[in-house]
Protein backbone atom coordinates (compact mmCIF):
# COMPACT_ATOMS: atom_id res chain seq x y z
CA UNK A 1 0.00 0.00 0.00
CA UNK A 2 1.44 3.47 -0.64
CA UNK A 3 1.64 5.87 2.06
CA UNK A 4 -1.63 7.41 1.92
CA UNK A 5 -5.20 5.82 2.09
CA UNK A 6 -6.45 8.85 0.05
CA UNK A 7 -4.07 7.64 -2.31
CA UNK A 8 -4.92 4.12 -2.22
CA UNK A 9 -8.25 5.20 -3.64
CA UNK A 10 -7.50 7.42 -6.23
CA UNK A 11 -5.42 4.72 -7.90
CA UNK A 12 -8.07 1.88 -7.19
CA UNK A 13 -10.10 4.19 -8.46
CA UNK A 14 -9.10 3.61 -12.31
CA UNK A 15 -10.82 4.78 -15.39
CA UNK A 16 -9.35 3.83 -18.52
CA UNK A 17 -12.71 4.82 -20.62
CA UNK A 18 -12.10 8.23 -19.45
CA UNK A 19 -8.02 7.91 -19.80
CA UNK A 20 -8.98 6.45 -23.51
CA UNK A 21 -11.29 9.09 -24.70
CA UNK A 22 -8.81 12.27 -23.14
CA UNK A 23 -5.66 10.24 -25.05
CA UNK A 24 -7.32 9.29 -27.83
CA UNK A 25 -5.42 5.76 -27.69
CA UNK A 26 -6.31 2.63 -25.93
CA UNK A 27 -4.57 1.89 -22.55
CA UNK A 28 -1.99 -0.96 -22.53
CA UNK A 29 -4.11 -4.19 -21.65
CA UNK A 30 -0.93 -5.03 -19.79
CA UNK A 31 -1.24 -2.12 -17.35
CA UNK A 32 -5.25 -2.50 -17.27
CA UNK A 33 -4.63 -6.46 -16.06
CA UNK A 34 -1.92 -4.46 -13.27
CA UNK A 35 -4.58 -1.91 -12.11
CA UNK A 36 -7.80 -4.35 -12.08
CA UNK A 37 -6.16 -7.25 -10.36
CA UNK A 38 -4.73 -4.72 -7.68
CA UNK A 39 -1.36 -5.54 -8.50
CA UNK A 40 -0.45 -2.38 -8.53
CA UNK A 41 -0.32 -2.19 -4.85
CA UNK A 42 1.97 -5.08 -4.36
CA UNK A 43 4.83 -3.47 -6.80
CA UNK A 44 5.33 -0.28 -5.19
CA UNK A 45 8.65 1.15 -3.36
CA UNK A 46 10.63 -1.06 -5.69
CA UNK A 47 14.27 -0.43 -7.52
CA UNK A 48 15.47 -1.70 -10.82
CA UNK A 49 18.94 -1.29 -10.89
CA UNK A 50 20.55 -2.86 -14.00
CA UNK A 51 24.09 -2.33 -15.32
CA UNK A 52 24.95 -2.55 -18.65
CA UNK A 53 25.85 -6.32 -19.97
CA UNK A 54 28.06 -8.14 -22.24
CA UNK A 55 24.99 -8.68 -24.37
CA UNK A 56 25.07 -5.09 -25.52
CA UNK A 57 22.29 -4.30 -23.21
CA UNK A 58 22.13 -1.13 -21.79
CA UNK A 59 21.98 0.19 -18.24
CA UNK A 60 17.99 0.36 -16.70
CA UNK A 61 17.66 2.01 -13.51
CA UNK A 62 13.79 2.36 -12.63
CA UNK A 63 12.49 3.55 -8.87
CA UNK A 64 8.81 3.00 -8.42
CA UNK A 65 6.98 4.64 -5.22
CA UNK A 66 3.64 3.93 -6.74
CA UNK A 67 1.37 3.73 -9.65
CA UNK A 68 -0.09 6.53 -10.81
CA UNK A 69 -4.28 7.23 -10.87
CA UNK A 70 -5.55 6.76 -14.18
CA UNK A 71 -8.78 8.75 -14.00
CA UNK A 72 -10.51 11.83 -14.79
CA UNK A 73 -9.35 13.43 -11.48
CA UNK A 74 -6.05 12.78 -12.19
CA UNK A 75 -5.75 14.44 -15.52
CA UNK A 76 -7.89 17.73 -13.81
CA UNK A 77 -4.94 19.06 -12.51
CA UNK A 78 -1.67 17.05 -14.48
CA UNK A 79 1.66 18.31 -13.69
CA UNK A 80 3.03 21.04 -16.28
CA UNK A 81 4.23 19.24 -19.48
CA UNK A 82 2.51 15.79 -18.83
CA UNK A 83 -1.13 16.88 -19.78
CA UNK A 84 -0.46 14.73 -23.52
CA UNK A 85 0.84 11.51 -21.67
CA UNK A 86 -0.21 8.20 -20.01
CA UNK A 87 1.23 8.89 -16.88
CA UNK A 88 1.24 5.06 -15.15
CA UNK A 89 4.15 5.39 -12.39
CA UNK A 90 6.04 7.54 -10.15
CA UNK A 91 9.27 7.73 -8.40
CA UNK A 92 8.50 9.49 -5.10
CA UNK A 93 9.91 12.72 -5.97
CA UNK A 94 7.55 14.03 -8.55
CA UNK A 95 9.03 12.21 -11.28
CA UNK A 96 6.94 10.25 -13.72
CA UNK A 97 7.41 7.29 -15.90
CA UNK A 98 4.97 8.25 -19.05
CA UNK A 99 4.29 6.77 -22.16
CA UNK A 100 3.47 9.15 -25.38
CA UNK A 101 0.12 8.32 -27.60
CA UNK A 102 1.72 9.07 -30.54
CA UNK A 103 4.06 6.74 -30.25
CA UNK A 104 1.17 3.79 -29.41
CA UNK A 105 2.11 3.61 -25.35
CA UNK A 106 5.80 1.46 -27.48
CA UNK A 107 8.05 3.75 -24.98
CA UNK A 108 8.59 4.50 -21.78
CA UNK A 109 10.06 7.49 -21.12
CA UNK A 110 11.31 9.21 -17.40
CA UNK A 111 9.87 12.94 -16.97
CA UNK A 112 11.78 14.63 -14.96
CA UNK A 113 9.79 17.00 -13.03
CA UNK A 114 12.54 19.81 -12.18
CA UNK A 115 13.35 20.58 -16.09
CA UNK A 116 10.13 19.18 -17.94
CA UNK A 117 12.88 17.07 -20.07
CA UNK A 118 12.07 13.49 -21.45
CA UNK A 119 14.12 10.56 -21.29
CA UNK A 120 13.64 7.07 -23.06
CA UNK A 121 14.40 3.85 -21.24
CA UNK A 122 13.84 2.34 -24.58
CA UNK A 123 11.83 -0.36 -23.13
CA UNK A 124 8.03 -0.96 -24.13
CA UNK A 125 5.34 -0.83 -20.84
CA UNK A 126 5.04 -5.07 -20.67
CA UNK A 127 8.56 -5.05 -20.57
CA UNK A 128 8.94 -2.37 -17.78
CA UNK A 129 6.23 -4.22 -15.89
CA UNK A 130 8.05 -7.07 -16.29
CA UNK A 131 11.00 -5.68 -14.68
CA UNK A 132 9.26 -4.24 -11.95
CA UNK A 133 8.04 -7.95 -11.32
CA UNK A 134 11.49 -9.65 -11.58
CA UNK A 135 12.96 -7.36 -8.93
CA UNK A 136 10.11 -7.39 -6.57
CA UNK A 137 10.65 -11.13 -6.50
CA UNK A 138 14.25 -10.43 -5.60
Amino acid sequence: MTLSKNLDEKINNFDFDYIESYLGHPVPSCLKELYSSGEVFELENIIVDEEDDDEGNDSLYICIANWEPLNEERYQRPWPGTEKYLNFAQDGSGNLFIAKPEENFEVVHFFDHETGELESLNINIPTFIGKVREWNED
